[in-house]
C-alpha cells in the first residue's frame, strides 16, 4: 500500500515542491501565535485536549 504522507506531501507543483526544498525545508517551524510557556515546550509536556 501506497504512503498517504510523503515527503512531497501537500506540495502540488513542482514550483512549490523546489521553493520548499532548496529553500525552507532545513528552518524550524515557528508558532509565534502560540500560547504555551517556553518552559512547558523545552521539556515536551503532554497536554490533554477535549473536543
Amino acid at each position: 500500500m501506497k504512503n498517504f504522507v510523503t515527503r512531497d506531501f501537500l506540495l502540488t507543483n513542482d514550483f512549490t515542491r523546489i521553493l520548499y526544498h532548496d529553500n525552507t525545508a532545513n528552518y524550524s517551524i515557528m508558532d509565534y501565535l502560540n500560547r504555551l510557556l517556553p518552559e512547558n515546550m523545552a521539556v515536551n509536556k503532554r497536554f490533554l485536549i477535549w473536543v
